[in-house]
């Protein structure tokens, strides 16, 4: 292409490196818009209701990420995590709640986990969620689905949770909460045992 603006015969190249470059990133993302269910502190305050609340962070070891990877679903695509610690009136550990994320092709599922001093469930949410996500997770929040980890361990099996659950996406989501839900045991039991 002949121009005789010399500005115009620079921007030309510049321009078509720029679409090289930004085009198959724009073609390949597949990003949707976050949706906060409840806020974390909101979910923390319905888990531990009221109390002395420390934080407590941590950043997971090589002996811990270990640990993590033999239970065997983890990815350790984290190392950082904040914990939200409720101690009772002699000072001992109350309630813990961690928020964890599960990642996956659509989207993310951002989940608040609140554990009692011995590990076990006590009341878990999910907080975020990716917009294209939502449409399946949905059915299950209206279906009080989180109530069903109430008690839950280390050793719970994310299968049993899914009973009842029909639809083959929101029962893979299902699963991927439920994940969620038991790594957070699992974290439990590898930072505070």
């Amino acid at each position: 292409m002949k121009t005789s603006n010399p500005s115009l015969r620079t921007m030309i190249p510049v321009f078509m490196l720029l679409t090289l470059i930004i085009l198959p990133v724009s073609v390949h993302a597949h990003v949707t818009p976050s949706i906060r269910l409840i806020s974390f502190k909101d979910a923390v305050r319905k888990i531990v209701q009221g109390g002395d609340l420390r934080l407590k962070r941590v950043t997971i070891n090589d002996e811990q990420a270990t640990q993590m990877k033999a239970f065997g679903n983890w990815d350790l695509l984290e190392e950082n995590y904040n914990f939200i610690i409720k101690y009772d009136e002699n000072h001992s550990l109350s309630r813990v709640v961690v928020q964890l994320k599960e990642y996956s092709r659509h989207g993310t599922i951002v989940i608040a986990v609140g554990m009692n001093s011995e590990g076990k469930v006590v009341n878990a949410f999910v907080t975020d969620v990716q917009n294209e996500v939502l449409q399946w997770i949905q059915p299950l929040l209206q279906d009080n689905f989180m109530q069903r980890f109430k008690g839950a361990d280390t050793n719970m099996s994310p299968t049993t949770v899914l009973e009842g659950i029909n639809n083959v996406m929101t029962r893979s989501y299902a699963k991927r909460i439920a994940n969620a839900v038991k790594r957070s045991t699992q974290l439990f039991e590898v930072v505070f045992k």
